[in-house]
């Protein structure tokens, strides 16, 4: 069977992301970079930021750990002492292991469009298990693979949201078989209450 033209090869050395921030100043770049390739590693990705208001940065890199005599742990250690001497804050994460990712929408749903298709497409690697919006506007993008919360936030913010959409995750709902007299599909309504 042919692979999925956007799928990416199997890792063959382990990788990781590495996402740091620190106090903004000169060498950030190089002295992480040295680090990395110091201990066998190879990046693959790298993206940065300085925000000059906070006057912090911000970085992210994917690296190959290509020399098997380094560990994870050791690598963990080495990082812990490069971050004391940079006042740095770090997380190191396995690459391989996909991120669960909540996606919340309202009306404009383009940008749910586009994530939607890079998932389905293997170009985001992401596990998707709820979509929370507060209006039935874009639920056919759901395409039944993914746990639906719909129900009225507004008003009650972000965070109301979220716990909406902890509550699919955590508790799916039972599909109930009554159906919004609005909707020609067959896709059932997820009755949600209103968290305060």
């Amino acid at each position: 069977m042919a692979p999925h033209p956007f799928e990416k090869p199997a890792m063959s050395h382990p990788e990781y992301i590495l996402t740091l921030s620190c106090h903004d100043q000169r060498g950030i770049v190089y002295r992480v970079s040295g680090f990395l390739a110091d201990h066998g590693c190879n990046i693959i990705d790298s993206a940065q930021f300085g925000d000059q208001e906070t006057k912090r940065f911000f970085m992210r890199v994917h690296f190959a750990r290509e020399d098997i005599e380094i560990t994870e742990q050791s690598l963990r250690a080495s990082l812990a002492h490069l971050s004391e001497s940079m006042s740095m804050e770090w997380e190191l994460h396995d690459a391989a292991r996909k991120p669960r990712v909540m996606l919340m929408v309202s009306k404009i749903g383009h940008c749910l469009n586009d994530l939607l298709f890079r998932y389905k497409s293997g170009l985001l690697p992401v596990e998707i298990p709820a979509i929370v919006s507060n209006h039935m506007d874009f639920y056919q993008l759901a395409d039944n693979r993914f746990g639906v919360s719909i129900g009225d936030v507004s008003g009650h913010g972000v965070e109301t949201a979220i716990v909406m959409g902890m509550a699919k995750i955590e508790r799916p709902m039972e599909r109930h078989p009554r159906r919004s007299p609005t909707l020609r599909s067959s896709t059932p309504v997820l009755p949600m209450r209103s968290v305060d």
